[in-house]
């Protein structure tokens, strides 16, 4: 497995990889019967402008879905700018 140096170099490489053995200390399936909920965000904007929005409406920061504690919910976000854009969640914990 390759490791990268300091200098963006491979440095060298592991015997095996690390990733598949990581595991929760704890259990964290979800119930089977959870009740879920979905959110569909398409991303658009223009760089020109500098215009975004979600599901065709502007971005405003009063703007918040309402999540309920021990709520499961589904994000799909589409990102149909010309860019990459990084997404992310504020005040929940996740998953993915």
């Amino acid at each position: 497995y390759p490791v990268l140096a300091d200098d963006g170099m491979m440095a060298q490489r592991r015997p095996w990889n690390p990733y598949p053995k990581l595991r929760s200390a704890k259990d964290t399936s979800l119930p089977a019967d959870a009740p879920r909920r979905v959110f569909r965000l398409t991303l658009d904007g223009d760089m020109g402008e500098y215009v975004w929005s979600i599901n065709n409406q502007p971005l405003s920061p009063r703007d918040n879905l309402h999540i309920r504690e021990g709520e499961v919910v589904r994000f799909i976000m589409i990102n149909r700018t010309m860019m990459h854009h990084p997404m992310h969640l504020h005040g929940h914990f996740f998953r993915l």
